[in-house]
């Protein structure tokens, strides 16, 4: 049994109908006659259907007063009217009734037009309550989704296509796909992908390529598209999904790295091992030919030993040797550092100390054209080899002041990230990294300076100092605006007191 409200201005009319509904077995809630009286009934009442008329008392007629109730609730309505000009069929049609009867009409018609609007508005819930639950799916999923229709217009874009985009979904509705998705290969400068490769590209065998998105920002991501096909074969549109794969690229490139340095920490083993103890030698036998060599020109040995001019080449040939002897001994040192064979015990550390501690070592604090600021801020304590730690430290300071040595500033921080790690950022504003270089430069041997001016070891030191440590090393850059270099370590978890803490007193000269 459905609770039926009758709209009609003449009792006679109104009191029929009723009979009527009660014979199918419905119920007839009282009638009413006006627009207002309607919507009162409505709200209060809630009924199944709506029998109106299309002619009733009162400045808004039945398809005013229809008009107004779809405004407020979804519930069906039925027109019942004695006209049938094409100027209130129009009306009528616009507002998209369960149905339409013309008066007079017997107890069938009314009986099979209320079965129709019951049936036809309960197959419209059930459409809409699946269209919510899609709609809810598509917005809640982490893909990126955009689907257009076979004229290539934009129909809908879920909250992740939008976001990533960056773009409003109002603004983009209607307009065509190819203007909105735009992906582009990896080539400098960037070409637009073929449209045929999108059109081509199957959720088995998405695609990776880069996205436009606002303000010309390219984005990795891999892409699919599925074509919406009717049951006769017709083509009605295409779904394309696609997702950031930024995170899985840096973290396969820091794969890679590790199993980089891991081929490199073996190789400098070997290395140091090979060459370390005839390096002494060379080292000594050096220092001792300078000694002797002193020796004979100033004292009363034979003077015709060593002709006239000999001795200024002599010291000239014996000190770059022994320059070159010490730059292999460094070098052997940073292959050490980017891979070390031996953990030493650690220490609980704080990062401002270890950074003012770094700056009073320094025999100065930078080139005479840099300037250094300290903006330290207190950090947990950190467990760490402060040595080592400090050997980070060093090269990611080295390596601002060769960004500045014409001229700049370089600026270094301490604090607590929102996870409540400690961070050291070393920021210059030099002429900055170019975008293509920026992951490869923790890379061991890569550089971009001239030749004699770095070896390419610094930062891949630094990053392997920290990485054994448990932290992380990022860096971001805008050619042209500078660099910034972000260290982040764990908090110490070892209770207080059962190591020293490290807290230099320092003052910066």
């Amino acid at each position: 049994m459905k609770r039926i409200l009758i709209v009609e201005d003449e009792s006679v009319i109104a009191a029929d109908i009723a009979r009527v509904l009660r014979a199918l077995g419905h119920e007839a809630l009282r009638p009413v006659a006006t627009c207002e009286d309607a919507l009162r009934a409505v709200a209060l009442q809630h009924p199944d259907l709506v029998l109106m008329d299309v002619q009733i008392k009162g400045p808004r007629d039945g398809i005013d007063t229809a008009a107004a109730l779809r405004a407020s609730c979804r519930v069906p309505i039925v027109f019942m009217t004695s006209h049938s000009d094409q100027a209130t069929l129009a009306r009528a049609s616009a507002i998209s009734p369960q149905g339409y009867v013309l008066k007079p009409f017997d107890d069938r018609e009314l009986h099979v037009a209320i079965e129709i609007a019951l049936t036809k508005h309960a197959l419209e819930q059930a459409l809409a309550e699946r269209e919510r639950w899609f709609s809810t799916t598509l917005h809640s999923i982490g893909d990126a989704v955009i689907a257009a229709d076979c004229d290539g217009k934009v129909t809908l874009l879920n909250a992740g296509a939008a976001s990533l985009l960056g773009c409003d979904v109002a603004a983009v509705m209607g307009r065509r796909l190819a203007e909105v998705f735009v992906l582009v290969d990896g080539s400098e400068p960037p070409r637009p992908l073929p449209s045929d490769r999108i059109d081509a590209a199957n959720s088995s065998a998405p695609i990776g390529a880069r996205l436009v998105c606002a303000e010309g920002r390219l984005v990795e991501v891999e892409a699919s598209a599925t074509p919406i096909v009717a049951q006769d074969g017709r083509l009605l549109g295409r779904v394309v999904a696609f997702r950031d794969i930024r995170a899985r690229l840096q973290l396969q490139q820091r794969i890679a790295q590790s199993e980089r340095l891991a081929t490199v920490g073996t190789l400098s083993s070997g290395v140091a091992h090979e060459i370390n103890n005839p390096l002494m030698v060379v080292t000594a036998s050096l220092d001792l030919i300078r000694t002797v060599m002193t020796r004979r020109s100033g004292g009363a040995q034979d003077p015709t030993v060593l002709e006239p001019g000999d001795r200024a080449r002599i010291d000239g040939l014996v000190d770059e040797a022994y320059a070159a002897a010490l730059r292999v001994v460094e070098i052997v040192r940073e292959l050490r550092q980017v891979h070390p064979t031996r953990e030493r015990p650690r220490e609980r550390v704080t990062l401002p100390g270890l950074v003012r501690e770094l700056i009073a070592r320094r025999d100065r604090s930078l080139t005479p054209a840099g300037r250094l600021n300290l903006e330290l801020d207190e950090t947990p304590t950190v467990m760490a080899e402060p040595a080592r730690l400090g050997e980070a430290l060093a090269q990611l300071l080295a390596n601002a002041e060769q960004a500045v040595a014409d001229g700049g500033n370089v600026t270094v921080r301490t604090f607590t990230d929102r996870e409540g790690w400690a961070v050291v950022e070393v920021r210059d504003d030099g002429p900055g990294i170019a975008a293509e270089h920026l992951p490869r430069v923790f890379e061991p041997y890569f550089t971009t300076r001239a030749v004699g001016q770095g070896r390419g070891l610094g930062l891949s030191v630094a990053h392997g100092i920290v990485q054994a440590h448990g932290g992380s090393l990022a860096v971001e850059s805008t050619p042209g605006a500078g660099a910034t270099f972000q260290l982040r370590l764990p908090p110490a978890t070892a209770p207080m007191g059962a190591a020293p803490v490290r807290v230099a007193s320092v003052s910066r000269p």
